[in-house]
């Protein structure tokens, strides 16, 4: 599943257009897996918050997928 994760991550940022001045963009994303981790909002947004906690904390431009684990 995380392999999956990983690619749809990897191309969620459009390709440069060189029409346009070139810009920079990075992002950070945390994920929480229905129905490991709940299934309504209330339950999945925490974790999904706590793995994007740890991926700022491992560096820019990163992916965490919720373990249960804190850093």
């Amino acid at each position: 599943m995380s392999a999956a994760f990983a690619a749809c991550a990897r191309n969620s940022v459009p390709s440069q257009n060189p029409t346009y001045p070139q810009i920079s963009v990075s992002c950070s994303i945390g994920a929480a897996m229905i129905p490991d981790q709940g299934q309504s909002f209330n339950k999945l947004y925490p974790h999904a918050d706590s793995a994007l906690c740890c991926a700022k904390h491992c560096g820019k431009d990163g992916w965490s997928i919720f373990s249960g684990e804190s850093l």
